[in-house]
């Protein structure tokens, strides 16, 4: 069976006359530092009183849309300048660098009382039949002189892993055809596609939470929907390389898996004050790595992905991925998603559209048109349509 050479085999000579690899790297250093800064300043500008957890919340997920932009011109360049093209590999990676929040245990009181705590088991919350997307504080002020209400008491460690287990799956599976389409596609048709999900995240809130779909939300949808495919309609050149049909589908896929984690996170572990999202996190990079690493074994001799110690030239490329553009991402993302809801933060996914155009601009001197411009305009729109209230 012949192999259908790579995005960046066929456009390999183009991106060397673009970008120089130093510049390369340098620009996208940058660009992530900016981007951990802003997210350092958003926790300590934004007061985390409950009137303003939704402003954080949308905050972060904005400042996530920076980092996975900038992740995904990172990834292509490991893949095409280093010539390191192993997206399993990446991935697993990636989940393992999460094992290192488990250092926390030493630091925290508050995760050694959860770790003692193991006396409940894992049950979807009792009351969340719905996920409202309006902020809580909407639903909360039922009478300004009531006696505060005392403490929730932190969520058990095996509700912890049980609940990760549940979607340690979904996250590894999106990541890992995410990662792979990068390979096969543009930064720009990838990040079109994986701004679908939040057509399966308004899905699967209907079909988990009963959630009432409003109007202005399902407005919202479709002009997220309706930008990304002017976004791709002008971003595709006649005779690209860019139109490999595998790397069009594992991107979709990675939107549907993405979608199911989301609602999942959501659903098992609601209350954002319950529990640290780092411990979290902690526990799937030490799941990941147990279940799958005879992924490496079924694809090294299968003949997909031959297995390869990373050469020490991407050594300090992969670390600063890792750790910036999945390790801080990830806990920023399901932080942004228990402070809004699924449908507002999946959204956010689609502000990664401007951005990568912005980027690309900034990048490789690219010139788009007055089509892809408005498709950028019309996403943007769609964002801020949902969280109008």
């Amino acid at each position: 069976m012949q192999e259908t050479p790579s995005y960046h085999e066929s456009h390999r000579e183009e991106s060397e006359q673009h970008i120089q690899p130093t510049s390369t790297a340098n620009r996208l250093s940058l660009f992530f530092s900016t981007a951990a800064l802003y997210a350092r300043k958003t926790f300590e500008t934004i007061s985390m009183k409950r009137h303003s957890k939704y402003a954080l919340g949308v905050s972060l997920i904005v400042c996530v849309a920076f980092i996975w932009v900038a992740a995904s011109q990172w990834i292509q360049y490991i893949f095409g300048n280093l010539q390191y093209q192993k997206p399993y590999f990446l991935t697993f990676f990636n989940t393992f660098g999460f094992s290192f929040w488990n250092l926390g245990y030493f630091f925290s009181s508050e995760w050694r009382e959860t770790l003692r705590n193991t006396s409940c088991v894992l049950r979807a919350e009792p009351n969340v039949k719905s996920v409202s997307i309006e902020p809580k504080e909407l639903v909360l002020h039922r009478n300004e002189n009531t006696v505060d209400i005392p403490k929730a008491p932190r969520y058990s460690m095996r509700r912890l892993f049980i609940a990760t287990l549940y979607f340690c799956p979904l996250w590894f599976i999106a990541n890992t055809l995410f990662n792979y389409s990068l390979s096969c596609v543009s930064v720009s048709t990838n990040t079109i596609l994986s701004s679908s999900s939040s057509v399966w995240t308004l899905f699967l809130s209907y079909l988990v939470f009963k959630q009432n779909i409003k109007p202005l939300h399902l407005m919202a949808v479709v002009l997220s929907v309706t930008g990304s495919v002017l976004v791709g309609v002008a971003s595709y050149a006649p005779g690209s390389a860019d139109s490999s049909t595998i790397g069009i589908l594992a991107a979709a896929l990675s939107a549907a898996f993405y979608a199911g984690y989301t609602i999942a996170l959501k659903r098992f572990l609601p209350d954002e004050e319950r529990y640290s999202m780092g411990m979290v996190f902690g526990i799937l990079g030490i799941l990941n790595s147990i279940l799958f690493w005879p992924g490496f074994i079924i694809l090294h001799y299968a003949g997909l992905e031959v297995f390869q110690i990373p050469p020490r030239h991407t050594i300090w490329p992969l670390a600063i991925n890792a750790l910036i553009g999945t390790n801080l991402s990830d806990v920023l993302w399901a932080r942004g998603v228990v402070l809004t809801s699924p449908l507002v933060a999946t959204l956010g996914l689609s502000l990664t559209i401007p951005m990568a155009l912005v980027l690309d601009i900034f990048l490789k001197n690219y010139n788009f048109t007055f089509m892809y411009f408005a498709g950028a305009f019309i996403v943007t729109a769609g964002f801020t349509l949902c969280n109008l209230q």
